[in-house]
Formats: C-alpha cells, sequence, structure tokens
C-alpha cells in the first residue's frame, strides 16, 4: 500500500530500539520526576484536583468527585482514579497527586517515538520522543496534577492504533476495538472532547484521502464494546447515583457551556491558539511552520497518495486546532493531545531543513526562527515576573543564562556550518534549562509564592478551636492546604455575624477583601502573611479604640504603622 511505510533515510541507526526507550525513559524520569513532590501545587487546578482525591479518599469512595464534600463534576474520574492508587501507596502530598500525570506523560513520549519508528525511521523516531519529552508546554503539564496528559496519552494512542489497522500494521480486528477503548479511555478523562478528537481526525484524514468507505471495515461491534467497557461503567455508576445534577453540571454547564460561551472566563481571539503551535513546542516550535509550509508546498495530491503519513499527522494537529478555536472558552493546555504529532513533523523537518543540503536561505531562516526563541521566552518570563511575582526575578537567573548559553552555543555551531551538531546542542540546551527552572526558578515557590505556611497556621488555629474563615475571596491554595477546614464568607453582614456569635474570627483575606475591611470599624490584626493572602484576627474594636473606617492594615496588605 501506497504512503504506508516509509524509506529509510539511509543514515545509521544511532541505537537499537531497546536502548532508544531506555533513554527516552531516563530523559523523561529525570524531567518529569525532579523536584516533583517538592513544589507545592500551582494554578487554579493542581489544589482543587488534589483536594478532591483526598476527599475521595477519606470516603472510600472511588465514584463521586467531591470538592468541599459537595459534588464536583468538573471533569471524569480517569486522573481522580490515577491519583488516588499514588494517594493509598504514598499517602496524601505533591507527589501521588502528580505521579499518575508524569506517567501519562512518560507513556505518550514512547508512544510517539514507537510510532514515529513505523511512519520514518530510527533516528527521527529518537528525535520525536526527545523534542516532545523537552518541548515546554508537555514538560510543564507532564509535572502538574491535571487532567491533560491523560487525556494526550488517551487520544494519542487511538489515533496509533486507528492508523495502524487503517494501513494494515496488524490485525483490523485487534487495532480498530484498541482505537475505540483508547477514546473510552479519553472521554473517561476529559468528557465529550475525548470522543471528538480522534473521530474528527480519523474522519477527516479518511475524507482527505478518498477512502470514506473504509468505515465498512470496522467492526462496529466489538470496537463499540471495546468503548462502552472502558467508558460506561463509571458514566453509568455516577448517573444512577446523582441522575440530572450529574448530566446538567457536567454536560451542560462544564461543556456545552465552556465551548460555546466564556462562561467560565477563559476568553480568547481566534488565533488565540497560533503561538501555541511555536513557543508551546519550544524551542522546537520555531521549525514547525517550516514543516506545514512543505505540505502545503507539496500539494493536496500529494497528501492524498504518497505522503499519507504527513496527511494523517496533519490532520491530528490541525482539527483540534480549528475545533479549539472556535471555543468560547480557550487554555494553552486544550492543545496538548496535538504535541505527539507535531513533534513528529518537527523531528523530520528539522532534518531537512537544518542537515540536508538544500536551500541555504531555508536554512538561514530556521536557524534565524530558533535564535529568536530564545530571547522571545526569556523577555516573556521576565516581564511575567515584574507584573506578577517582582520578587522572583532575581530566581530566574540560572534558567535566563542557560537559555543564552544554549543561544549563543547554537549561533556559533550554525556559524561554523556544523549543522549536524544543532540538534544534539539544542537538546543539551534545553535540558539544562528546564532543570534550571525546576531547580531554581520554582526552587523557592514553597516559601515565596505559595500559601503552604500560612495555610498551616490556620489550620493549627482551627485546631485550637478557633473560627477561620476566608473572606471575600477563597484562594485556590486553599483548597488543599487547609484540609478543607476554611469555610467560605462573601459578604459582610454574614462577616459581622460571626463576630457577633464568636467574638473574634480569623480571616484568610486578599487585596479585594483587606479593602473592604478597611472602610469598616473592625479592627483587623495580622497574624501571617504569604504570597498575597494575609491572615488576620478581626473582631470589633473595644470601647475608645481605633475610631471607625480605621483598621490595622492598608488595602495592600503593608501593616499600618
Amino acid at each position: 500500500m501506497i504512503g504506508v511505510v516509509a524509506p529509510q533515510t539511509g543514515s545509521a541507526r544511532p541505537f537499537s530500539p531497546l536502548l532508544s526507550a531506555l533513554l527516552l525513559t531516563g530523559l523523561c524520569a529525570w524531567l518529569f520526576l525532579l523536584h516533583l513532590g517538592s513544589l507545592p501545587f500551582m494554578g487554579k487546578d493542581e489544589p482543587k484536583n488534589a483536594e478532591v482525591v483526598r476527599e475521595m479518599m477519606g470516603r472510600n469512595d472511588f465514584v463521586t468527585p467531591t470538592l468541599g464534600e459537595e459534588p464536583w463534576f468538573d471533569k471524569p474520574i480517569l486522573y481522580y482514579w490515577g491519583a488516588l492508587l499514588f494517594f493509598h501507596l504514598l499517602g496524601p502530598g505533591e507527589m501521588a497527586a502528580r505521579l499518575s500525570c508524569a506517567l501519562f506523560g512518560m507513556g505518550g513520549v514512547l508512544l510517539t517515538w514507537g510510532f514515529a519508528r513505523r511512519l520514518f525511521d530510527d533516528r527521527t523516531a529518537l528525535r520525536a520522543g526527545i523534542i516532545l519529552a523537552t518541548s515546554l508546554e508537555y514538560f510543564w503539564y507532564s509535572r502538574t496534577a491535571v487532567t491533560d496528559l491523560p487525556l494526550t496519552f488517551c487520544v494519542t494512542l487511538s489515533l496509533v492504533a486507528f492508523y495502524r489497522a487503517l494501513e494494515g500494521w496488524g490485525s483490523p480486528r485487534l487495532w480498530y476495538p484498541v482505537a475505540f477503548a483508547a477514546a473510552g479511555g479519553a472521554a473517561l478523562a476529559k468528557g465529550p472532547v475525548g470522543i471528538v478528537l480522534p473521530g474528527l481526525v480519523a474522519v477527516c484524514y479518511l475524507i482527505l484521502t478518498g477512502r470514506i468507505r473504509e468505515l465498512v471495515r470496522i467492526p462496529w461491534v466489538t470496537s463499540l464494546l471495546a468503548f462502552l467497557l472502558v467508558a460506561a461503567p463509571w458514566f453509568l455508576a455516577v448517573s444512577l447515583r446523582h441522575g440530572q445534577l450529574f448530566w446538567n453540571d457536567f454536560i451542560v454547564n462544564r461543556n456545552i457551556q465552556r465551548y460555546t460561551s466564556t462562561i467560565h472566563r477563559h476568553p480568547g481571539p481566534f488565533y488565540y491558539y497560533l503561538p501555541i503551535l511555536v513557543v508551546g513546542l519550544f524551542p522546537w516550535g520555531a521549525l514547525f511552520p517550516f514543516a506545514v509550509g512543505e505540505a502545503v508546498a507539496d500539494g493536496l495530491r500529494s497528501l492524498r497518495d504518497k505522503n499519507r503519513r504527513t496527511a494523517y499527522l496533519l490532520c491530528w494537529i490541525l482539527l483540534p486546532l480549528v475545533f479549539f478555536s472556535f471555543a468560547g472558552s480557550k487554555l494553552p493546555s486544550y492543545l496538548l493531545p496535538c504535541f505527539p504529532a507535531m513533534a513528529i513533523l518537527t523531528a523530520e523537518i528539522w532534518r531537512k531543513v537544518l542537515e540536508e543540503p538544500g536551500s541555504p536561505r531555508r536554512r538561514f531562516w530556521g536557524i534565524a526562527c530558533l535564535l529568536a526563541l530564545f530571547p522571545v521566552l526569556a523577555g516573556t518570563i521576565y516581564a511575567w515576573c515584574r507584573s506578577e511575582a517582582p520578587e522572583q526575578i532575581r530566581a530566574q537567573a540560572p534558567l535566563a543564562l542557560c537559555l543564552a548559553v544554549t543561544a549563543i552555543v547554537l549561533a556559533a555551531l550554525a556559524v561554523t556550518k556544523r549543522y549536524r551538531q544543532l540538534f544534539s546542542g539544542c537538546v543539551a540546551g534545553t535540558v539544562a534549562s528546564l532543570t534550571a527552572l525546576v531547580l531554581f526558578s520554582l526552587g523557592n515557590v514553597r516559601e515565596e509564592a505559595s500559601l503552604t505556611r500560612i495555610a498551616k497556621v490556620g489550620v493549627q488555629l482551627a485546631e485550637e478551636g478557633k473560627t477561620v474563615v476566608a473572606f471575600r475571596n477563597f484562594h485556590n491554595y486553599l483548597y488543599y492546604y487547609t484540609e478543607n477546614r476554611v469555610p467560605l464568607v462573601k459578604r459582610l453582614p454574614q462577616l459581622e455575624k460571626l463576630l457577633d456569635e464568636q467574638g473574634n474570627v480569623y480571616c484568610f483575606l486578599e487585596k479585594a477583601g483587606l479593602r473592604e475591611l478597611s472602610q469598616t470599624s473592625l479592627r483587623v490584626e495580622p497574624v501571617d502573611r504569604q504570597y498575597k493572602v494575609v491572615l488576620a484576627r478581626v473582631s470589633r474594636p473595644a470601647p475608645g479604640g481605633i475610631p471607625p473606617g480605621k483598621a490595622l492594615m492598608d488595602s495592600s496588605g503593608e501593616e499600618k504603622p
């Protein structure tokens, strides 16, 4: 069959398959596991997901995710099951919450490498695995307690199995059911999108290559049965337990409204994801546009015939890109399922643009784009730190040094025309930069930019019988680190009622809460302050105390003299 097996490039195999697999496993272990349990939860989702797992473990419940002991149907169950396993094995904590995602990330790298070996050759396959493991966004999400890596792995497995079945790389009676079962896993990871993404890619590829009638070859009975065996048990169990509540919240609110509106407050323009195709795959994304340009230059006829493998990879990338570009809510992680295909195409185009004799002009622009990404990333990190965490700027020096040295080394290799050493130099510099990111840039996050210490103080106060609440805002870090001991008080009358009952209340306060209390006669005494949150003792002033309208700290969180 034309286009099924690619001709070898003629270059010697760099490593045996076993050694390549071991190399990729070791690389992933270093990048994904380094300090995995010593860094606190970050962002909005990690502390929430970890608290959901902690609550499920406490109830010994494997069906209903809860947050604050209330049903929480933001995502399906696959991530929670993986994290629950490690919570039981290792005990609750950052390592246990993240480890399943790190293993899904490692599995995705090995799956991409194995698929690329059949599409191209051993050298390109090894490079594709390295590119995926060291790409900035894939690296980052392989270290976080979120659902995107389980989804990415399952979508990758589904699309690899579909291509194997379609192109005769094994029995269709085996690989089509595997593809459907993996789609069932994707549905357990993130819901309907786990079905939509592989389905869109598969159908559009069949249409593009003029093989839509191949659908009749699919053993539908066994394939659908495989899908249902994976996905149906949990969806059935949670539906029987929660009925309409589950479907209204999960399907309508978390999926339909998230796609069709900005109700979840993640808007973005139609072109939102285009920079992510380059920056998210940093530094390798600089070459990705060249791969797309070459495919367009070859024309549709080539994609339908001899370059069907390229057509499949482009469908794998472009269909999710278009699908998510029309969505009302946009986040960088939504594009992660495209990254395995992007890594394979980039590995192949790297050789063609930078190593093979060809157009000097194209090589010049390829190197120029590669070098340009390093100052762009360094500038982006500096700008973010300056606006969001100025105290963290000094900690970025090792990362900035690694980025600068890598760019200088790559420029030197290009000037001396040692083009075949560019890939090795880029790998070494990228691994060093990502290591510096973990060890230095994030190394002091627990103390400087998290709420671990202040949350522990709040838990101790609650254990002593004190009333501890969060007023006006509830920071996401508090979900896990206060062990669900802190209720949210949204309005001032509620807080005043608590004061009347308790005499004084300990409040976690962010800027808006501090500003509101500063305009009252309440006495606000700081107990601790960390990151953007102040823990304060709030009480009514004693007779002759602070006059109305005064408080002991200003709206920035700084204590007044």
